[in-house]
């Protein structure tokens, strides 16, 4: 038979307080935002409710225990809320905590964290865009374990929730059933294709206009268009030295932060200024590695695996994709923040930044080892003994004519030049070589320390990172 509960308070009636029920024969009720006095009904009443006051930033506790049922059918409780009602002034200084709840999860899933996430709102829910999952903001309290002993929590120094997707919604159904309109974002790169490369070799790619004006005494002489020094990438200087590695793969943040894995299945970081330091990696990471505009970084093995270290985390997690656990190679993100990513097999897939689903790109290279994404949306592929390139990322992939490298690794700068690297294998030179952007024809590096080298990593300015093989071991930083 239903009864009512009725809670009510000598202090707070008037005010809204968010009602959580802690039934004593388990699970979790949310009550919701609600004035009081409130009346509850219910078939089952026994338990612990908790009462937060956001105005007042007050958490109260009724406890209804199970004892001899009364025949009464209104139980009004309201001796046993007045404790501790009364907030102290001191109470504003308190450290904050924000407290969300996973929707649908059964058992009843929190996160207690120190930071607001995108909605500081009881009731709207937020999308975390690494597992989809959607997130209802219960309220802010200063009480660090608001829950009681057994309920599943995660405690988090920091926005646990982030990236998120970026909307707001008003509910969980709303959140879960929503379906991004974006996965059409892979070919916008085509937009820019409408110049051929027919056109491409007249611009001479000196995007300075006033080429005739020669302000400076420059080394670009307008009689050699098929070699146009944009950037020298000189001089080549060793970051910090460190134990010598077999660089695999190299990646930047928007902070400076160099991130490289090794063959060895380390993570090592090198902020600016130094020194480097290992990362927190849940199992090796030998393949390759790449960070978004966001400060999110993927890394990524040979035998199976994706993963990510999303920003403001100190640790590398499990990314769970639509294609689960595959064998990689080589990942690059454009600048649209799509993530490409090339395995064993020399598949290509895309991902979108907001979405955890793969798209197929195109066919199978065999022997591929590297991928990088133009601004104009070529799309490059090294293999060790021929660079392939797809014109503004449709169609066949085509070889480069004039091969000198036996490639490991290769990276697009922001202004469109391509960064080759490679090994000293006979018959094939190794070495740097650039590929300046509106041309097909290999220039290489006048300082090259002639290395065997395995990753690269184009940055803005003319700039760039490579990482050598075990003999010599060392992150080098051109320009």
């Amino acid at each position: 038979m239903p009864t009512t509960i009725q809670i009510t308070t000598d202090n707070y009636d008037g005010q809204t307080a968010v009602i959580t029920y802690y039934p004593d024969t388990g699970g979790t009720i949310n009550l919701g935002s609600q004035v009081l006095p409130y009346n509850y009904v219910t078939d089952y009443y026994y338990g612990t409710y908790s009462l937060y006051f956001p105005a007042f930033d007050t958490t109260c506790t009724l406890i209804i225990q199970n004892q001899t049922p009364t025949p009464t059918s209104t139980i009004t409780p309201t001796p046993t809320i007045t404790p501790t009602l009364t907030p102290t002034p001191t109470q504003t200084s308190s450290k904050q905590y924000y407290v969300y709840k996973l929707c649908n999860s059964n058992p009843p899933q929190y996160v207690v964290q120190t930071q607001q996430g995108l909605t500081g709102t009881p009731g709207k829910v937020i999308r975390k865009v690494t597992d989809n999952s959607c997130w209802e903001f219960l309220y802010q309290t200063t009480n660090p374990n608001p829950f009681p002993p057994g309920t599943s929590v995660i405690d988090w120094d920091g926005d646990y929730l982030s990236p998120t997707l970026g909307i707001i919604f008003d509910n969980c159904t709303d959140c879960l059933s929503y379906v991004e309109p974006i996965l059409t974002q892979t070919p916008t790169p085509t937009k820019t294709i409408t110049p051929t490369p027919s056109i491409t070799p007249t611009k001479t790619i000196t995007p300075t206009p006033t080429k005739t004006t020669t302000p400076t005494p420059t080394q670009t002489p307008t009689s050699t268009s098929s070699t146009p020094v944009l950037f020298s990438y000189c001089p080549n200087n060793v970051l910090t030295p460190t134990t010598p590695y077999y660089w695999k793969g190299l990646t930047t943040t928007p902070d400076g932060t160099v991130y490289g894995c090794t063959l060895n299945g380390l993570v090592r970081q090198y902020p600016i200024g130094g020194p480097w330091s290992s990362v927190s990696v849940p199992t090796t990471i030998d393949a390759a590695i790449a960070g978004d505009s966001l400060g999110n970084v993927y890394a990524a093995r040979f035998n199976e695996g994706l993963y990510i270290k999303l920003f403001g985390n100190s640790y590398f997690q499990s990314f769970i994709s639509s294609l689960g656990f595959k064998p990689w190679t080589g990942l690059f993100v454009d600048q649209f923040d799509t993530l490409w990513a090339l395995d064993t097999t020399g598949s290509i897939f895309t991902k979108a930044v907001s979405t955890t689903t793969f798209v197929y790109h195109g066919p199978s290279i065999a022997a591929a080892r590297d991928i990088t994404v133009a601004p104009n949306g070529d799309v490059y592929v090294c293999r060790p003994d021929s660079m392939l390139k797809q014109t503004g990322g449709v169609g066949p992939f085509v070889a480069l004519p004039t091969n000198p490298g036996y490639w490991t690794s290769v990276s697009a700068a922001p202004n469109g030049d391509i960064i080759c690297v490679g090994e000293k294998q006979a018959p094939y030179d190794g070495g740097i070589w650039v590929i300046y952007s509106g041309t097909n024809t290999f220039v290489k590096l006048s300082c090259d320390s002639d290395s065997d080298w395995e990753s690269v990593h184009a940055i803005a300015g003319g700039k760039f990172y490579a990482g050598q093989g075990i003999s010599d071991g060392q992150v080098h930083i051109f320009g």
